[in-house]
């Protein structure tokens, strides 16, 4: 089977980048053909580009040459659609010929972060009688869909299969429209192994790793101190938009694969990310959540939904600390052993969503 996929693949984001190898590999090891389409509508991106040129230093031309070089070689995992589409009566007009098409995952229903309703985004474009999927796709919590009510629930009721990735965002668009939706798992979590993309150990030290994302916490210096000298570790911060770091070491300049393997290698984690998050889970590392602030709370809210379905919501900061590297990793290891069997359970609902969704026969409506 041909499938597309249309999600943000190019946002310059880990997270976003790996859901996007994640959900696309995850449908190739089923044998099908699958590629991306390339929409890259103008009154999105040009933001995105404009905020990379306010952030440019030229201090950091040598990392910023790396980075795109990494991030480049990472396309390879992304094939995409012959054409570009760059405006969205482009995709309208012409869209790519599959037999399924997949909308999926990311931020791509939350029209606050786009700053309009794109229909593009909820398979508006794909013809008629074509196979139709939503595969964990986000509101992030954004309540101004119900300004579109009636052309929301055309497009939902057009699926012939409909999952969310948040629980309340599936809650709120049930509340809209007559529909069927299902909980599913963010792809990087409903995949689960990532050894092809695994290397060698990026630093000779074991290490303590930090990554935050939106915000760096106020007593995050603190903590790192503390954990850095309980712990015995050397401290590594890979977040790339700070200036500066509390770090012993400042990493900026990674791809997807560099940013998985400095998770994959490290002894300890401190986050305020989904996604930094997500990846200590299926490393079963030892690490440590910070809160976000109140301006974040839709990005909090992903992060508690999946630590309280995992039962981890204790090792949110300052829940539990540890005076030692062999306390935590106790800890966690007794902890993995029930949260793996309930992250199982999850992955193989996930799958089954896909499996089954792939394999019904799509009748117009």
């Amino acid at each position: 089977m041909k499938i597309a996929i249309l999600t943000f693949h190019k946002s310059g984001n880990y997270g976003a980048a790996l859901q996007a190898y994640a959900l696309a590999r995850f449908l190739i090891q089923l044998g099908n053909e699958v590629f991306f389409i390339d929409y890259l509508p103008d009154y999105y991106f040009k933001k995105e580009i404009n905020s990379w040129f306010l952030g440019f230093r030229p201090s950091t031309i040598k990392k910023n040459i790396v980075s795109r070089y990494r991030w480049n070689k990472f396309k390879r995992y992304l094939p995409l659609s012959t054409r570009k589409y760059i405006t969205p009566i482009s995709l309208i007009n012409n869209p790519p010929i599959a037999d399924a098409y997949i909308c999926g995952s990311d931020q791509i229903w939350n029209t606050s972060l786009l700053g309009r309703f794109d229909t593009n985004y909820f398979l508006g474009f794909v013809p008629d009688d074509k196979l139709r999927i939503a595969y964990a796709p986000s509101c992030a919590g954004d309540r101004k869909l119900a300004e579109h009510k009636d052309i929301l629930n055309g497009l939902l009721k057009k699926f012939d299969a409909l999952s969310i990735r948040e629980e309340n965002d599936g809650k709120f668009l049930q509340s809209l429209s007559d529909v069927n939706i299902q909980t599913v798992l963010d792809p990087t979590l409903m995949l689960g192994d990532y050894s092809p993309l695994i290397s060698k150990r990026p630093n000779k030290k074991d290490y303590l790793l930090i990554y935050c994302v939106a915000e760096v916490p106020n007593n995050l210096a603190n903590i790192v101190k503390y954990y850095s000298n309980v712990f015995k570790l050397v401290s590594i911060d890979i977040t790339n938009w700070t200036a500066s770091s509390c770090a012993n070491k400042h990493i900026k300049d990674l791809g997807p694969v560099e940013f998985l393997n400095y998770v994959y290698h490290s002894s300890f984690i401190i986050t305020n990310s989904f996604h930094g998050t997500v990846f200590s889970v299926l490393f079963n590392k030892p690490f440590q959540v910070l809160k976000l602030a109140h301006d974040f709370s839709s990005r909090q809210v992903r992060l508690d939904n999946i630590l309280d379905s995992l039962e981890l919501t204790e090792y949110v900061y300052p829940e539990k600390q540890w005076q030692n590297l062999e306390a935590a990793e106790s800890s966690f290891k007794q902890q993995y052993i029930k949260s793996n069997k309930i992250l199982e359970k999850l992955q193989k609902e996930s799958r089954d969503f896909l499996l089954s969704a792939l394999q019904r026969k799509h009748s117009i409506k």
